[in-house]
């Protein structure tokens, strides 16, 4: 269920012409792009958190549909990470959750950014943020 709502979301953003790859990348994003995709054969979590971290990066250059899409392939990565849900994991995706509802409200739909935010409260239903 969770790889399906990934797929969706890196389909949505990708026809929104929102992917890492587009239009203005830097050297440093495509850096961290393949070093993510180069980690996660060996550690899912650690690319996953490389990419959440690509992902922060652009969504503060104001690059919000770019971290939008960096988000969403770190997320596939945490949930098809074989962790096994454990805290690492489970901690990961959570602020993954709500960094999309985030760049989804900045980028106007507040319709996605809700389903972000009620995924990341079924898994930690007394979060704060």
């Amino acid at each position: 269920p969770a790889s399906a709502d990934v797929a969706r979301l890196q389909a949505s953003i990708a026809e929104r012409g929102g992917g890492a790859g587009s239009s203005a990348s830097d050297a440093s994003g495509a850096g961290a792009a393949s070093a993510g995709a180069e980690a996660a054969p060996a550690d899912p979590l650690a690319g996953a958190a490389s990419l959440k971290e690509e992902g922060n990066s652009l969504f503060s250059a104001g690059r919000t549909k770019e971290a939008c899409a960096a988000y969403a392939r770190a997320l596939g990565m945490a949930a098809g990470g074989g962790g096994g849900g454990g805290d690492a994991s489970r901690a990961l995706t959570l602020a993954l959750r709500n960094n999309l509802a985030g760049c989804e409200l900045k980028a106007d739909r507040p319709a996605d950014a809700l389903s972000h935010a009620d995924e990341a409260l079924l898994l930690s239903p007394g979060a704060a943020k």
